[in-house]
């Protein structure tokens, strides 16, 4: 089983918006030369992707395990909705046979073992007013054992991770959201 952990940082604005840290502190990198002394972390969405991974050495499969996320913060921001979704796309396979069932110059799958070219599952949740280090988790929408997803195509295949987060900082609303890809082709 792997973990993929995503930390998605945020810092409070000084027009009381959050963003992204890593852009807060480019932008603040641009406007100075001056070393940056200055707390960039105010708020963050911890995502935690779960899959397993068999491959040899050429070919990798997936198989999506579930996903679970909690946010934090050390301001007064009020979150009024999370959402998280993990999706992962590509040619459906039983596993093991197709790895086990090529035959020895074959570099690709077994395609006796290909059940789907192009399936999507999906986990996640939608959570209205999440409570703050409380731990969200979808565990059920899961790929079982002897399944296994293969990415065949680099733009639209692959394991990705949306989160997205309605809040509100001093009496405004506003919604943030982040797309990370969590493996591809």
């Amino acid at each position: 089983m792997t973990t993929i952990t995503t930390i998605i940082p945020y810092k409070l604005s000084p027009h009381g918006e959050l963003i992204n840290s890593f852009s807060y502190v480019l932008s603040m990198q641009e406007r100075s030369d001056e070393p940056i002394d200055v707390r960039f972390v105010d708020t963050t969405v911890t995502v935690n992707a779960y899959l397993n991974k068999y491959g040899d050495g050429y070919i990798t499969v997936y198989q999506p395990k579930g996903v679970d996320a909690y946010w934090y913060s050390n301001y007064d921001v009020s979150l009024h909705n999370m959402v998280v979704d993990y999706d992962a796309r590509g040619a459906l396979y039983r596993y093991p046979e197709c790895i086990n069932d090529r035959s020895e110059n074959d570099l690709g799958l077994a395609e006796s073992a290909k059940i789907w070219d192009d399936y999507l599952i999906d986990s996640g949740f939608n959570i209205d007013n999440p409570v703050m280090r409380h731990v969200y988790s979808d565990y059920d929408n899961v790929l079982p054992d002897n399944r296994a997803i293969y990415p065949t195509n680099y733009f639209e295949h692959g394991g990705n991770l949306l989160v997205e987060i309605n809040y509100t900082v001093n009496g405004r609303t506003y919604t943030h959201d982040e797309s990370i890809w969590i493996f591809s082709k």
